[in-house]
């Protein structure tokens, strides 16, 4: 059954998913402005990438290196070859995300855990370049 939203104060904060705007991108997360559909919002959201496009080297179990070219972009070994990855599609500025509201992410800036995640629904992945 659908929920129905009855305000615009649960319009903002919608327990299940929320369609927001790329600001900028970071090697681990993107900073979003929620999208309504005509205007973005005022406040900057912290959205952690998806598990498997972070650039931690633990997160990929046959994997011995990551190194960092850009924020899209690594340099991944496995102690015997090395190959350069970039995320495809690309994330580019004013893309359109679904994100949703989690309990953590394993994702911090500075100091503040992130509580959102993009949902990948574009089925975003590393291609070999």
């Amino acid at each position: 059954m659908p929920v129905l939203v009855k305000s615009v104060a649960e319009k903002q904060i919608n327990p299940r998913f929320q369609l927001m705007r790329v600001v900028t991108i970071e090697n681990d997360y993107l900073t979003c402005k929620v999208w309504d559909g005509t205007t973005a919002g005022t406040v900057t959201h912290n959205v952690a990438k998806p598990y498997k496009l972070r650039h931690v080297v633990g997160n990929y179990d046959l994997l011995t290196t990551l190194t960092t070219t850009n924020s899209q972009e690594v340099i991944a070994g496995d102690g015997s070859t090395t190959e350069s990855w970039r995320v495809t599609p690309l994330y580019e500025v004013n893309d359109l995300l679904y994100v949703r509201r989690v309990g953590f992410t394993e994702v911090t800036v500075g100091d503040d855990d992130l509580w959102f995640v993009d949902c990948n629904v574009d089925g975003k992945q590393w291609a070999v370049v």
